[in-house]
């Protein structure tokens, strides 16, 4: 009897010893800033880029596909929101056929809020030898699929107007690395031991 109780103990203070450990390691993977934790993504074939005009204003709307990576790296946390950087932007502008209308590069930087879940994307680009401008996507839901980054931009303009879809994941696919790399909105890194 006194070796089956002890047995039992024995057991209780390994799970509990495992679901500490989990726990740990859950956040060890959100790693602190500056901890260098950067990735390569790629634009996938649902990028789009859109110009033309918008409202009232009367003009066609070009569309075109977009092709080219960024690095995304990590950094200090704001309040709930989990933040990346976006460097080394370097995408170009197709045309249906292939030729390369527009080259652009920039920086920008990626949000995630922690408890909505919503996310945001702010671009400072240069379209060829233009000036720079900057693509907003505002607050918007979507946030969840991250490591996959979804979410449209524009640059805000009353009348004649440029946006784009971006769609883009990590290269080569980290997916799960990066994943464990955000706190997940909705649950706990111990909730499996809880039950």
């Amino acid at each position: 009897m006194q070796l089956g109780k002890t047995f039992l103990q024995a057991m209780i203070v390994s799970s509990l010893f495992l679901c500490i450990s989990s726990a740990r390691a859950a956040a060890d993977h959100r790693a602190p800033p500056g901890s260098g934790e950067v990735a390569t993504y790629e634009l996938s074939p649902a990028a789009a880029y859109y110009e033309g005009c918008v409202g009232a204003c009367k003009c066609p709307v070009k569309m075109a596909g977009m092709k080219g990576s960024f690095r995304l790296s990590r950094l200090a946390p704001e309040g709930s929101a989990i933040r990346w950087r976006l460097d080394d932007l370097s995408w170009a502008v197709v045309a249906p056929g292939g030729g390369v209308l527009h080259r652009i590069s920039g920086t920008g930087t990626y949000r995630i809020d922690n408890t909505s879940g919503m996310h945001r994307l702010v671009l400072d680009i240069r379209m060829d030898d233009r000036e720079e401008v900057r693509l907003d996507s505002g607050d918007v839901p979507g946030g969840a699929r991250f490591p996959a980054i979804s979410i449209p931009v524009d640059q805000g303009a009353a009348c004649r107007d440029v946006w784009m879809d971006i769609d883009a994941r990590p290269y080569p696919r980290k997916d799960q690395a990066l994943r464990g790399s955000m706190p997940r909105p909705y649950i706990s890194p111990v909730s499996s031991c809880s039950r």
